[in-house]
């Protein structure tokens, strides 16, 4: 049986990849699969994958027809994995010696559904609280990183949830990371991080911020819909009101660190305002001036 199944989804990164699957490939590990999701590059990363591994029997690589983004490339290699276990790794990161061995002994060891590196925030491995209120603090408090990455997880958990990313621009990694979270059973949390998030030039939140304002408000509305649905499944949830608002919270401040408050430090407020303004107006007819008002009011105070 296939131990991980780690799957990459690549998007115009011909200048990384390389880099990012020697990395993978390096891991000491017995029967890992690498799944390869080209996202309809134009760049040859495509072609490149297939020139280096393409012969490669433990590298798997596929296409999609169409552009779709991160998440949904992603889904593409969920529905494919083969692996106990699955993790991602973005196709411009880097895997450190020891990073997969690492997760899933522990993950086997504990029968973990959720095993998660979590930096400096934990001296020592710990268990997920089995209280909704205390996971939604340690989520406030910053000290579970929601990224999808810096994680592996049972592939048996994901499926039995139908845990797959939502088709959003932004934030598909965000939601993901809090539902496999809340969801999970026996989860371990340990210290130090093993994985290099590397940012490029083109990552999404880099670069001119003001023409991406659309995408990011649109995504940032359908991202507290799709968190509704999703913790709407959990009992406790709803019986926390205040415990769940603070997971909403945390989105919000998610946007205004990530984007907006950074975006304010290149633009006006009456710039930022006329971008994303449409998306307002289509969400909130009638409100969306009392909407824009908060929302300047958050980035000021940024």
């Amino acid at each position: 049986m296939v131990s991980i199944s780690v799957i990459v989804p690549v998007y115009n990164k011909k200048e990384y990849l390389k880099r990012s699957i020697d990395s993978i490939l390096a891991q000491d590990i017995r029967n890992m699969e690498v799944i390869l999701v080209d996202d309809a590059s134009t760049d040859g990363s495509y072609e490149l994958c297939n020139q280096l591994y393409g012969e490669r029997p433990n590298v798997r690589i596929l296409r999609q027809a169409q552009n779709g983004g991160a998440g949904l490339a992603r889904n593409t290699g969920i529905h494919a994995a083969q692996g106990r276990y699955m993790t991602f790794v973005d196709a411009d990161d880097i895997l450190l010696p020891g990073y997969l061995q690492r997760l899933y002994e522990t993950a086997l060891l504990y029968h973990a559904d959720v095993v998660a590196e979590n930096g400096t925030a934990f001296e020592r491995p710990e268990f997920f609280s089995t209280s909704f209120a205390e996971r939604s603090r340690l989520i406030w408090d910053g000290r579970y990183l929601t990224a999808a990455y810096y994680k592996i997880f049972r592939t048996s958990f994901l499926r039995k949830y139908n845990i797959l990313f939502h088709p959003l621009t932004y934030f598909e990694d965000v939601l993901f990371g809090l539902k496999t979270f809340f969801y999970a059973h026996q989860g371990i949390c340990l210290p130090g991080l093993h994985y290099e998030n590397i940012e490029t030039p083109e990552s999404m939140i880099r670069g001119d911020k003001l023409p991406k304002c659309s995408a990011y408000m649109d995504s940032i509305v359908r991202a507290y819909r799709y968190l509704e649905d999703d913790l709407a499944t959990l009992p406790e949830a709803q019986a926390q009101p205040t415990a769940r608002e603070m997971v909403f919270l945390y989105l919000l401040r998610l946007s205004l660190q990530n984007f907006f408050g950074a975006a304010a430090q290149d633009y006006s407020l009456e710039e930022i305002n006329t971008a994303i303004a449409p998306v307002l107006q289509k969400e909130f007819g009638a409100n969306a001036h009392y909407v824009q008002m908060l929302l300047d009011w958050c980035i000021e105070g940024h």
